[in-house]
């Protein structure tokens, strides 16, 4: 058969069989690339997914007890000796109470409410969680003087009118042990709620 009376892609393998080779495996290794790259993706998403699952907490969205823990132990032990951060506890005065006269619904409603709150007024830098079940807890990187933080706290307080709030605060000078800073702050927020609730406590 001559090349007059070959078909065009008879023709075309013929004249071109080298660069359709190259072409073909070309496309090949595209299509396995893109194949693993998307694998690995659904796996990221996958893991990402699951490691938020074991970090936050349901009802909220915020980091849960432990998380918020890990997140800040491992911020105090690389802080600067010079840092001034600040450890804010809130606890929701009366929450039991509510829950039985508006149903716990309801409750839920207001935390999430209260939780919203929280992520709107602090930095994102800032480590926002929910420690208990009307417990929440925000760790102020840099937190620079302490009428800042009074100035949040106060800001809280002043919206709290459906939610009242206990809070407590301590000062966190360089580094310093979670749990030491902590018990501070806990001790500040029991004080609130032994003199009469919905107030700010500075330890």
């Amino acid at each position: 058969m001559s090349e007059i009376e070959m078909p065009v892609w008879k023709l075309f393998l013929k004249t071109y069989p080298v660069q359709i080779i190259i072409v073909a495996a070309v496309l090949i290794a595209a299509y396995i690339l893109g194949f693993i790259l998307m694998s690995r993706k659904v796996r990221y998403q996958a893991n990402y997914l699951k490691n938020k699952q074991k970090s936050c907490d349901g009802l909220t969205g915020l980091y849960n007890a432990a998380a918020f823990r890990e997140m800040v132990r491992n911020h105090m032990v690389t802080v600067s000796d010079l840092s001034t951060d600040a450890l804010v506890l809130f606890d929701i005065d009366d929450m039991r109470q509510i829950n039985h006269e508006k149903g716990t619904l309801q409750g839920d409603l207001l935390l999430k409410g209260f939780a919203e709150r929280l992520q709107k007024l602090f930095r994102s830098s800032d480590i926002i969680g929910r420690i208990e079940s009307d417990s929440f807890s925000v760790y102020m990187n840099n937190a620079g003087s302490l009428d800042l933080v009074k100035r949040k706290c106060a800001t809280i307080l002043e919206q709290a009118t459906d939610l009242p709030v206990s809070i407590g605060v301590t000062m966190v000078n360089g580094r310093e042990p979670f749990i030491a800073a902590f018990k501070r702050a806990e001790d500040a927020l029991q004080q609130a709620k032994y003199s009469g609730k919905n107030q700010l406590v500075i330890a």
